[in-house]
């Protein structure tokens, strides 16, 4: 059992773990840790009588105390230790770190300092003789914090001391001997038995109170203010680095009202009425469905279905039958009027309460909020704001109308005033209503410079709840958080130096998903978001701190393998099964090389940004496969499958819920290639083929040596057949050409004989055309 657990200062993400069985540092990384042992349980029992006590560290030293001044010095540059026996006076000491001494201080007020090999008494009178504290924290400018044996809390500075009230009335006396103290930013924490506070030196007053019904034992900050708790039954995380502080709604309550040091409550089935005063609770019903509690003075009135009551010492009184509203008072000529809003008449009382008279006004279904301003009654319906204006006396309505608004409304308005002006809001915009002109409203938000509208130009974000924090800043809240877009949040609207108003998410980050049924202010000046599940305190001056650096981390690197399943004889079973090769806890350097068969990788990766760590993204990337870095995911697992030989760095990265980004996580992996691609298989495959080439070379020049002589001889023998076919072809055209010779001699002579025979009969047929002419001329001329 570990009952101490502190952060190493000497080293970045490593705690100093303490118990009865074992002592030393645990280093965190992402979810795992690597635990060095620095302090057996034979030690333990030795020198600390088997009680850890105290841890210090000071001067390069971790100083590990038991319960009766028995020490075990290690030094963080020789990482050798030392050991201090423990006393003859078997006293149980306190311990208490002051001007970088370690101080002892026995049940009778002894007082002792560690020297490098013992511990000497002191003397001298000393403020712890006198107050004899329980717990001591030193604080800067040597300032002192400390709680006295008796339960008291003090912080002492050079002159005097002045007790803390508000930590002194947390304190008792009988259980205040296992308080732990730690400073960070300057803020106390205090660990009681059951609960933790966190006090404010910079505000003077509580930040953070949480009880638990487990017993706990010690704690640690974290970089980011943060602390982790270990109790009986494990290690819990509370992050304080926040403006809200959350209970759970178990009486499940719609409504608060806060009654000077009573709690109103009126529950979601407005039939039950919680009276909360000194943690105890009184309950009322009975008397319909609860809808306000007003009060004005020692008066108290709760509207109802059923009628409006006074509430006197726990006992409720009916004053009016009608079902109400809301109850309005005003002061007139030192008198005073009691207005009472149900959903069809205004009932107008003196100051003892007696009804003066019923005016009549349009029936409503139901009214969300009313206010009295300079003689005007304004209250809301579902669409409508309706404003009633009064008699001078106050007595009569003499004026009903409807106020007019510069755009669509939805859903029911709300009314507030604040700084003397009247405040209207519901789901689309926030108002403000000019009495001086009429009661003219004008919208506020109509120019939000980082919000988007949609198609109906409207805001993607409701304003379905509003106050007013200061003149520049409206905390609004929409009923349905995270619904139809993961941006319809909480916001501070916040007005600059230029008049503009800006939208500001970052505070309200954390919020998931959830309906708001109310938002209240309470005493203390802080908003109270009343959900269904939750009552979420908002504390709008708490400064938090959201662009820390945080780190992000590769938890483990998985292949798989191949698993063999023998426990059937008969049938072998394989299958394929995750095999870790890196974890980040461990000491193990991690594989570089990988066999191809193992080319399918698995990564899970984290951060220790802790600010609603559900909703952190991660972005990864490997290079050697992908190009650019992937978009944004809450998935916290890549797996990547059938990677070719080569050298890979898997890198990844987290982007918290107010965008900060983390460092960037690597890890350098090779995959060798399969054998038939490796360089010796190159190498073979390169001589076998030469040898082919040359064997391949010698062959196909035999081969083409054969082809050659066997194309040679194919040649000739063609030429042969070739020269024979023009011998053979040269005979025949001898022969035919002196055929050819003949002919032609025949066909001349043929043609000579055939012109002979033309020219004779010419001649004859001349000579007779002679003759005829001589014969025509002789008878011409007889």
């Amino acid at each position: 059992m570990y009952n101490i657990l502190r952060k190493n200062i000497y080293k970045d993400d490593n705690f100093i773990l303490g118990g009865i069985f074992s002592s030393g540092f645990i280093e965190i990384k992402g979810n795992g840790f690597h635990l060095t042992k620095v302090i057996k349980e034979a030690e333990t029992k030795r020198v600390f009588g088997g009680h850890l006590q105290e841890v210090f560290q000071i001067n390069g030293k971790t100083i590990f105390l038991g319960r009766s001044l028995g020490a075990i010095i290690y030094d963080h540059s020789t990482k050798q230790k030392k050991e201090i026996k423990d006393s003859e006076n078997k006293s149980i000491f306190k311990y208490h770190l002051l001007n970088n001494k370690v101080i002892a201080q026995s049940e009778n007020g002894q007082l002792f300092y560690l020297t490098k090999n013992d511990w000497k008494l002191i003397k001298k009178p000393s403020f712890l003789k006198k107050y004899l504290p329980s717990q001591l924290l030193q604080l800067q400018d040597e300032n002192i914090f400390f709680i006295t044996k008796n339960g008291k809390a003090f912080i002492r500075n050079k002159e005097d001391q002045k007790e803390v009230i508000s930590i002194s009335a947390l304190l008792n006396a009988k259980d205040n001997q296992n308080i732990k103290l730690k400073i960070q930013d300057n803020n106390i924490f205090i660990k009681l038995n059951h609960s933790i506070v966190v006090y404010s030196l910079k505000h003077k007053r509580i930040l953070f109170i949480k009880e638990f019904e487990q017993s706990l034992y010690d704690f640690t900050l974290d970089k980011q203010g943060n602390i982790w708790l270990s109790t009986n039954d494990g290690v819990y995380f509370i992050e304080t680095n926040t403006p809200f502080y959350a209970q759970t709604n178990k009486n499940k309550i719609k409504s608060r009202f806060y009654d000077n040091e009573r709690i109103i409550d009126i529950k979601l089935n407005l039939t039950d009425l919680i009276i909360t005063e000194n943690r105890q609770e009184r309950r009322i019903n009975g008397i319909g469905k609860l809808r306000t509690f007003v009060t004005y003075d020692n008066l108290r009135f709760l509207c109802t279905s059923s009628g409006t009551y006074i509430l006197k010492n726990g006992l409720v009184e009916k004053i009016y039958d009608k079902g109400s509203y809301n109850v309005l008072r005003q002061k007139i000529n030192n008198d005073i009027r009691y207005y009472i809003l149900s959903n069809s008449n205004l009932a107008i009382l003196n100051a003892q309460l007696n009804l003066l008279k019923e005016e009549e006004i349009e029936r409503f279904k139901y009214s969300q909020s009313s206010i009295l301003y300079q003689n005007n009654i304004l209250y809301s319906t579902i669409r409508k704001v309706i404003r009633l204006t009064l008699s001078a006396d106050g007595k009569r309505i003499i004026k009903n109308e409807q106020l007019g608004f510069p755009k669509e409304t939805f859903l029911a308005f709300r009314l507030q005033e604040f700084n003397n002006n009247l405040k209207v809001n519901n789901a689309y915009g926030i108002f403000e209503i000019d009495a001086s002109n009429n009661f003219k409203t004008q919208e506020i938000t109509e120019h939000i410079k980082n919000l988007t509208k949609d198609s109906s130009g409207n805001y993607d974000v409701y304003f379905s709840f509003a106050h007013f924090i200061d003149n520049n800043t409206i905390l609004t809240t929409p009923a349905y958080i995270r619904s139809n877009n993961d941006q319809n949040l909480p916001l501070l609207l916040q007005k600059n130096k230029q008049g503009q108003w800006r939208a500001n998410y970052t505070p309200f980050m954390h919020f998931e998903k959830s309906f708001v049924l109310d938002l209240i202010k309470n005493p203390k000046g802080n908003y109270e978001f009343i959900t269904k599940d939750y009552i979420i305190e908002y504390n709008p001056t708490r400064e938090v701190n959201t662009d820390y650096a945080f780190k992000s981390y590769i938890r483990d690197v998985l292949i798989k393998t191949i698993k063999t399943d023998a426990t059937d004889k008969k049938q072998i079973r394989t299958s394929l099964a995750d095999s870790s090769i890196y974890t980040s806890h461990t000491h193990n350097k991690s594989p570089t090389e990988l066999n191809y068969q193992y080319n399918t990788l698995t990564f899970t990766y984290a951060s220790d940004s802790w600010a609603a760590y559900k909703r952190n993204e991660y972005s990864y990337q490997l290079i050697g496969q992908d190009d650019t870095w992937s978009n944004w995911s809450k998935e916290q697992k890549k797996e990547y499958t059938n990677l070719r030989e080569g050298t890979y760095t898997f890198r990844v990265r987290c982007r918290n819920i107010y965008g900060t980004i983390s460092s960037v996580a690597t890890y350098t992996f090779t995959i060798l290639p399969p054998w038939y691609r490796t360089w010796w298989a190159y190498l073979t495959y390169s001589l076998i083929a030469i040898f082919l080439l040359l064997g391949g070379s010698i062959g196909y020049g035999r081969y083409r040596t054969r082809q050659i002589r066997r194309r040679n001889q194919e040649l000739e023998r063609v030429v042969e057949e070739r020269t024979e076919e023009i011998r053979t072809q040269q005979e025949e055209l001898k022969t035919t050409n002196e055929e050819l010779v003949r002919a032609n001699q025949r066909i001349q002579e043929e043609r000579d004989e055939k012109v002979k025979i033309y020219l004779q009969e010419a001649t004859d047929a001349t000579a007779k055309l002679q003759e005829i002419r001589q014969i025509l001329s002789k008878e011409g001329a007889e």
